[in-house]
């Protein structure tokens, strides 16, 4: 779609950032579990749970094998989520 230019971000403690955040962030969210579910990212071992990412105010960390093909696979999936939204990692 057209590109939207802003001036001007929210200022620090506006309400309306988390929500902004979190409607950011998900596709990303889904991508991680789609990408695990298929087999493209494989299980964190000595975890009880599958949980790949944790969003917590304005921050992402995303968890995964320090094994270099996954690690590209993730970088890829970044990339592309980064693409479509114009986020970054920093």
């Amino acid at each position: 779609g057209p590109s939207i230019s802003h001036h001007q971000g929210l200022r620090q403690g506006d309400p309306l950032s988390p929500l902004l955040f979190i409607l950011a962030i998900d596709p990303l969210h889904h991508l991680l579990a789609a990408a695990a579910a298929q087999g493209t990212l494989a299980p964190l071992p000595g975890r009880g749970t599958s949980m790949r990412i944790s969003l917590y105010a304005d921050d992402a960390v995303i968890f995964a094998n320090p094994v270099k093909e996954e690690v590209s696979k993730l970088l890829d999936i970044l990339h592309l989520f980064g693409e479509a939204t114009g986020l970054r990692l920093n």
